[in-house]
């Protein structure tokens, strides 16, 4: 006897909130999201372009650094271009974020949409699916809901930690390089600023300041704080319009495995006992919902990919140029806490372009996943119209979405692979060339 899951009460996920929820309360700390209450609307409005300039303004006066001539040491030039890198793509991400803010509301409501649910497949024939469902008993739960609020859960527990922990990452980074700088001896150099010598103090990489940042006789506090201060102020906004990313990228991927799962029970669950025209019937209502969830998936990717495909193509690119810098300025440090900073730094490098790369083509191969499913349908024993449906729907899914970095090649494990060997080309190249210098 096929069970009557539409005798089902419970409490879904997206009644407990998601992960945007989450992310929309971290993120009011730096200026990303609205206020909720209605007491700071206006103090939102006027400090949000001053401190969007203030996360922006290390770009520019690394800009003005390098511009400049540097150091006239190779090792703290490169040094300084890496984190030049790191702040552009933060900036570019900060910038595009806000600028393209709507594009973002509307994915997230995309994703959040009410109409992803499988409730026609709560019932075994046309005259269940007919009756009321708030005069059913509370027994069973369907397995498809199942599915769907344990991945949808997991993709909230995996974001959440992620976003916790680079957030985190940021911090003790900065803590750890200018706790080391602090405590780095001084040095007498002549101050053109003031036409005699005056004592100075590295800081943890250069930049252009428009005021003296002697010890003795300048500024050095204020450049000293200035720096991590902005540091954390651009970082962290990044990770979390970088999570954000990459929680549409997980949503998606939920989503198409529970499509996947609900197109197995198109043929089960079903009244034996009712006419043909009722179970074909019956089927065709099931798998027209899949069907128009399949294309409201691939309407979403398709906005996803609008999204990041060209911060993705600079996010790939200034990631192995930073990778490189950072290797090759390894070769010049002698401290447990500036191998640290720089080897974590190369670390967090990979491992930010090593998970987009690996869920992007995840996604990929779940719609792929889909098309089994279909295949697999008792297919040839429905009607002729909803056999046309099944082979549309078979044709569609032979071209499966891929992510597309720079709208030019697709994001895929071998796109890491790629940036590694890049990277390390690139740190060769400069080694072997610098080596011959000398």
């Amino acid at each position: 006897m096929p069970l009557n899951y539409a005798d089902i009460s419970y409490v879904s996920m997206g009644d407990r909130g998601d992960f945007f929820d989450f992310y929309k309360k971290f993120a009011k700390f730096y200026f990303l999201a609205r206020p909720d209450t209605t007491s700071y609307p206006t103090l939102y409005r006027i400090l949000t372009p001053f401190m969007i300039c203030f996360m922006c303004s290390p770009f520019i006066s690394e800009l003005i650094q390098m511009a400049t001539g540097g150091s006239g040491e190779f090792s703290g030039d490169m040094l300084t271009f890496s984190v030049f890198l790191i702040h552009a793509i933060g900036t570019s991400r900060l910038l595009g974020y806000l600028w393209m803010k709507q594009d973002y509301e509307d994915i997230i409501e995309f994703i959040r949409r009410p109409s992803f649910d499988f409730n026609v497949f709560n019932y075994s024939s046309l005259s269940m699916l007919a009756r009321n469902d708030d005069e059913q008993s509370v027994i069973l739960r369907h397995p498809i809901d199942k599915l769907k609020d344990t991945t949808y859960k997991n993709t909230n527990d995996f974001c959440s930690k992620s976003l916790i922990f680079f957030a985190g990452y940021v911090h003790v980074n900065a803590l750890i390089s200018y706790t080391q700088n602090w405590f780095q001896p001084t040095y007498e150099k002549f101050n053109p600023k003031l036409n005699r010598t005056s004592i100075y103090r590295d800081y943890v990489y250069l930049l252009w300041y428009p005021f003296d940042t002697s010890v003795s006789d300048g500024y050095y506090l204020l450049g000293f704080f200035y720096q991590p201060i902005c540091f954390c102020s651009l970082m962290c906004p990044f990770i979390c319009i970088y999570i954000l990313d990459t929680s549409f990228i997980l949503y998606l991927k939920g989503q198409a495995d529970v499509l996947a799962e609900a197109i197995t029970y198109v043929d089960r669950n079903v009244d034996e006992t009712v006419s043909y025209f009722q179970i074909m019937k019956l089927k065709e209502i099931r798998l027209v919902k899949c069907i128009n969830e399949l294309q409201a998936i691939y309407k979403c990717t398709s906005m996803v990919n609008d999204l990041s495909a060209y911060p993705m193509l600079m996010q790939v690119f200034f990631s192995s140029v930073v990778s490189c810098g950072m290797m090759y300025r390894v070769d010049t440090v002698n401290t447990p806490g500036e191998y640290f900073v720089l080897y974590s730094t190369i670390s967090v490098c990979c491992m930010l372009i090593f998970l987009m790369c690996w869920y992007y083509q995840e996604v990929t191969l779940s719609i792929m996943d889909i098309e089994l499913k279909v295949i697999e349908l008792d297919w040839l024993a429905y009607t002729h119209s909803l056999r046309t449906a099944v082979l549309f729907t078979i044709t569609r899914l032979q071209y499966p979405f891929y992510f597309m970095m720079g709208h030019w090649t697709p994001i895929n494990i071998g796109t890491f692979i790629g940036m590694a060997k890049m990277s390390y080309s690139c740190y060769m190249l400069v080694k072997s060339t610098t080596e011959t210098e000398i």
